[in-house]
């Protein structure tokens, strides 16, 4: 009888020690803040000749392959003109992060990119790209990004480096 309960007390303590360094090991919420570079592609690039920017991030993991997003930011776009104003947007956008392994994902992004010129107001903003985890802590992430407003549409390729903490 001493012997079985022994077994089961140390099951239990064995139980709480690998659950507690799983634990460690995968963080369900994760935030991050990283910096953004675009280039114009189309006709937006007769006018734009890139933008720059940063966001904040928070990902939720329901499993180890798939994480929840939300992301908000702010971009400055640089005119190819000198003689024209410059322009800024502030994409707020939820999606998801697909891990093909543990250093390559997929991600997509959808919501709305508000405008800070007067009158300007919103346009829907879809952003898909391909991620590669270079550390726990570092990743970058190659990206399309593509609002449309009006008929109008802005397309832009780019690139995130980001810092997770």
């Amino acid at each position: 009888m001493k012997t079985r309960l022994l077994i089961l007390i140390a099951m239990c303590f064995l139980t709480l020690a690998v659950d507690a360094q799983v634990e460690n090991i995968y963080k369900p919420y994760k935030f991050g803040i990283g910096a953004l570079i675009f280039i114009p592609i189309g006709d937006f690039s007769q006018v734009e000749s890139g933008a720059f920017g940063f966001d904040l991030q928070g990902e939720y993991w329901t499993n180890r392959k798939i994480g929840l997003t939300f992301s908000a930011g702010y971009q400055e776009w640089v005119k190819e003109y000198s003689h024209l104003n410059n322009w800024s947007s502030i994409p707020v956008l939820a999606g998801f992060k697909y891990y093909l392994s543990k250093t390559i994902y997929l991600s997509g992004k959808a919501g709305l990119s508000f405008y800070t010129q007067n009158g300007k107001g919103s346009a829907f903003t879809y952003t898909p790209g391909l991620g590669f985890k270079i550390t726990k802590q570092i990743d970058l992430l190659l990206l399309y990004q593509s609002a449309f407003k009006n008929g109008d549409k802005v397309e832009i390729l780019g690139a995130r480096a980001g810092l997770t903490f």
